[in-house]
């Protein structure tokens, strides 16, 4: 995560992506090719996935009756906050771990206490944890 910031943050490609995304006109007017840095940037961010799924059945392996279930959670983005890097690991961190521990407590209430709080935390800040306020 920290050396997706820093690329995102602190290097050339990361400045012309988020110039790209806030003014695409002025990005293009720039010079920017911005066609070229969308698919690069997607074919950088599918990788990812793709990653995670191929560890993510090993860890499945080795400790079969754990918790978990494959699946993609766009609730952490949205209780992250979109925009930002430190908001959706923050909260894929908050919810993970509550998540985990909520089945191993309480199984028989399923995925109650992950909405529940997933709720909670969209009601006390509407944009985020890291969104504006």
């Amino acid at each position: 995560m920290t050396a997706l910031w820093l690329a995102l943050e602190r290097t050339r490609f990361g400045v012309r992506v988020r110039a790209a995304v806030d003014n695409l006109a002025m990005a293009q007017t720039l010079g920017v090719n911005t066609s070229r840095l969308f698919a690069l940037a997607f074919g950088l961010a599918a990788r990812w996935p793709a990653l995670a799924a191929g560890w993510a059945p090993s860890c499945w392996r080795s400790r079969p009756l754990c918790a978990r279930q494959p699946g993609l959670f766009p609730d952490r983005v949205a209780v992250g906050g979109m925009g930002s890097i430190r908001g959706p690991f923050v909260a894929a961190l908050i919810l993970g771990v509550a998540d985990t521990a909520f089945k191993y407590a309480a199984p028989e209430f399923g995925a109650f206490f992950i909405y529940a709080l997933t709720m909670a935390l969209l009601l006390w800040r509407p944009r985020g944890i890291f969104g504006p306020a």
